[in-house]
């Protein structure tokens, strides 16, 4: 006799650790839906549910393994032991990374490094002026030649050549999959739908500009960057409260 197990599955992407993950509730149907629903009644409340999906395979063992092996859309899932741990990798993508917007950016203009730090800095000021929330968690500093964002500088720091085709970068950032991976990146964040868009229309604004004119346009009188001691002190920061009060300054 073929032994038919039913596995309900529950499955999310971790982009922080580049993977797809899943819980895998096995055994009797009436049981497995009550516990099945009693973990989406849990993720509900814990993270976000946008790029959680759920699905019922039948096979012949109760093992991972052999859902795997059934079907291969399964084939590179990462099998997560506990909801908890499962709500903390998917709360991982909630909140993004300067150097998350960065690698949009090279996907969409080609940039030196000065210019996708100011390109990266005017996102979030633009986001933060429009909507009273950071972009992203990063800090960023006055330095000589204007904001920079910390994870994007550690990142690109010393490269002079264009960022989007370095040999570096040729096969992480040259074609469309990569364009949809860094998009998807963003749009899974809270809020990802409206920073997109923000970020979008902030490329329309300024992609066009070279990076000294970036430099120029954040060295305005009265920018946020001239409020934060305009590069003279090492590791200035400039503060959510100065940005909404002097980026008016400093758009086109």
């Amino acid at each position: 006799m073929i032994l038919m197990v039913k596995h309900f599955i529950i499955m999310g992407s971790s982009y922080e650790t580049k993977r797809k993950i899943a819980l895998d509730v096995v055994g009797e149907e009436r049981v497995c839906e009550k516990e099945v629903r009693s973990i989406m009644d849990y993720l509900k409340e814990n993270c976000l549910l946008s790029s959680i999906s759920t699905h019922m395979i039948i096979t012949d063992s109760p093992t991972f393994q052999s859902v795997q092996n059934h079907d291969h859309f399964f084939s590179n899932v990462s099998l997560i032991s506990t909801k908890e741990e499962f709500v903390n990798l998917i709360n991982k993508d909630r909140y993004l990374k300067g150097i998350d917007v960065a690698n949009y950016i090279k996907t969409r203009i080609s940039c030196t490094h000065l210019k996708i730090e100011k390109l990266t800095y005017l996102c979030y000021a633009d986001y933060l002026c429009a909507y009273h929330k950071p972009l992203f968690q990063d800090k960023i500093f006055a330095y000589a030649k204007g904001p920079v964002v910390q994870s994007v500088y550690r990142k690109f720091k010393g490269i002079k050549s264009l960022l989007n085709v370095s040999e570096d970068d040729k096969k992480e950032y040259s074609n469309k999959s990569a364009y949809m991976s860094v998009r998807s990146r963003i749009m899974v964040s809270e809020d990802g739908l409206y920073k997109l868009d923000s970020i979008n229309k902030t490329l329309e604004k300024y992609g066009h500009l070279k990076g000294q004119e970036l430099v120029e346009l954040t060295h305005r009188v009265d920018s946020p960057w001239v409020y934060s001691g305009s590069g003279k002190k090492k590791y200035q920061k400039i503060t959510d409260d100065i940005i909404l009060k002097y980026h008016c300054n400093e758009i086109l």
